[in-house]
């Protein structure tokens, strides 16, 4: 039998089993094979409030801030410190701190971006919170209650204007290749801070709002085709090649280069591309700010959007959201003599099934972490009695929980108790001493805090919340050339302190940041009681 006729004979008998066990097309699934659930960004606090805006509403100038307690020595302030308005304003008013913006590099990421950003009104960052708490008739002193980055002097006061709150999904589905051109459309003017690429995390604005009924919450697809107008500035001088091979008789090129020989590709006839998901913080009237909260690549100001229409929640997936973590803890064992050490260890869970952190602060003795879902409590130099050991669970929503375990600490055995008469005494405990006990990687040029950034910063205020005595210093670290170098050094290092402070609560008093000429990163040193660090 020849190969051909076998060939055939396997096709028959192939056919004939799928006709006879293959479903029906009623039963066959419309769903695409290219979707799948994708885990998003969680939107936080400082997000709904730092994220700034574009609007072409007035915003009123008369009142900024002048000065602050400590000028002329200081003129960056953050949470706790006093500034001066200007213009006599009621005590207890609360004030948001805004900044208009100039893009001092003009750099367009797409062809038109000046005049699509000049339709759309005039970029503003949002800079923090003050609340005014004395006045003569020229000027008021304000307390700054919350602040996103440093204040400065020029940065606008506004009447505090309440966020719609938002309800964030934790998952969505992902189709890279979705149907286009069925939803509001609207396309993305620039990022905050103008730059030019987005990742997870990253707040961009776009040129849709209020007036084309863009609301607070609403999510859409971040989509890019293929055209001489789209994508960076090499993607669009790409076009014009040509791709082939020596031996290929019919070369394809694009109509990007129309004079060039072979099979013309119409780049538009090519599928849109979905890179990634976005959530409308706030809306203006001609634009609004969104957060990408998954991305598949990185995001380009130019990129179009389009609003995706997602099934809504369940209700057990609204109900995971306002369920605190469960929490369980034991020691092991329960009585120890002292100058043992015992095993807490916790067994958490989620509604919504996402990673826990834990922490933990023990009355008395001395808490080490490290262990796995645990940690270790030190009875050396205890006297009898109990010890009380809190473990406080934390999940991805900022929602906490407790479990109280007590340990019995006996006193040492007789034979325990004569050797340590019969030691010779215990040397001065070295001087204590700064410890770097991590470094955050920047993108190239970028002050965005990514996820592992935020994991990393999540980890450290855990320890700090153990070792309330420590304190922390961030080295922000940039190009010490220029004056952007030196700008984006501050800025990296204000961004971290600005999480541990507003997102982990970590009291500002105990955070220092300070600058130096490096690379796309920033170092975070500890400074235990009497550490000093030059």
């Amino acid at each position: 039998m020849s190969k051909v006729t076998t060939l055939l004979a396997f096709l028959v008998v192939a056919t004939a089993l799928v006709c006879q066990t293959g479903p029906s097309p009623a039963e066959t699934p419309a769903a695409s094979s290219n979707v799948h659930q994708v885990h998003l960004v969680p939107v936080t606090h400082t997000d709904m409030h730092c994220s700034g805006f574009i609007t072409s509403e007035h915003v009123p100038h008369d009142h900024f801030v002048m000065a602050g307690w400590d000028s002329p020595n200081f003129v960056r302030y953050a949470t706790d410190d006093y500034v001066y308005l200007h213009g006599a304003v009621p005590e207890g008013t609360e004030y948001s701190i805004i900044r208009e913006l100039r893009d001092p590099d003009r750099y367009e990421f797409f062809p038109g971006q000046h005049r699509a950003i000049d339709m759309a009104g005039e970029p503003y960052a949002e800079i923090g919170r003050v609340k005014v708490v004395a006045n003569n008739k020229k000027s008021s002193a304000a307390q700054v209650t919350f602040s996103c980055e440093a204040m400065l002097p020029g940065d606008l006061a506004v009447p505090v204007q309440e966020r719609t709150p938002v309800v964030a999904r934790k998952q969505a589905p992902f189709d890279r290749f979705p149907v286009t051109g069925v939803g509001l459309r609207g396309r993305i003017l620039m990022q905050k801070d103008f730059e030019g690429y987005a990742g997870g995390g990253s707040k961009v604005y776009l040129n849709i709002g209020s007036d084309k009924g863009v609301k607070p919450g609403d999510y859409f697809m971040a989509v890019r085709g293929f055209g001489k107008n789209l994508g960076d500035a090499a993607d669009r001088a790409t076009y014009g090649a040509t791709i082939y091979d020596d031996t290929q008789k019919h070369p394809v090129v694009t109509d990007a280069a129309p004079m060039q020989p072979g099979v013309h590709v119409h780049l538009a006839e090519l599928p849109e591309r979905h890179l990634g998901e976005l959530i409308v913080l706030s809306v203006e009237p001609k634009s609004s700010t969104a957060m990408v909260v998954f991305s598949l690549e990185d995001i380009q100001a130019g990129d179009y959007v389009e609003r995706h229409e997602l099934p809504e929640l369940t209700a057990a997936e609204l109900a995971a959201d306002s369920i605190p973590p469960q929490v369980t803890c034991m020691a092991q064992p329960d009585t120890v003599r002292v100058g043992s050490a015992t095993l807490i260890s916790c067994e958490t869970s989620a509604a919504d099934g996402e990673p826990v952190a834990l922490s933990f602060v023990a009355d008395r003795g001395k808490m080490e972490t490290g262990a796995d879902h645990g940690a270790v409590l030190q009875t050396a130099g205890l006297t009898p009695g109990t010890v009380h050991v809190v473990a406080t669970a934390t999940d991805d929503h900022d929602m906490k929980s407790t479990a109280e375990v007590s340990v019995n600490v006996e006193a040492a055995s007789l034979a325990a108790v004569i050797q340590e008469q019969s030691e010779p005494a215990p040397q001065a405990p070295p001087q204590a001493s700064a410890t770097k006990v991590a470094e955050v990687h920047f993108g190239a040029g970028s002050n965005v805090l990514s996820n592992d950034a935020k994991t990393q910063l999540n980890e450290i205020a855990v320890r700090l919340g153990r070792e309330p005595q420590t304190r922390v210093v961030i080295v922000g670290q940039g190009n010490a050339q220029t004056p952007a170098g030196q700008h984006l050094a501050e800025r990296r290092a204000e961004n971290i302190k600005n999480y541990l402070v507003n997102d982990k609560q970590i009291d500002a008093a105990r955070v220092e940041t300070r600058t130096t000429g490096g690379d796309d990163r920033a170092e975070i040193w500890f400074l235990p009681p009497g550490a000093q660090m030059k």
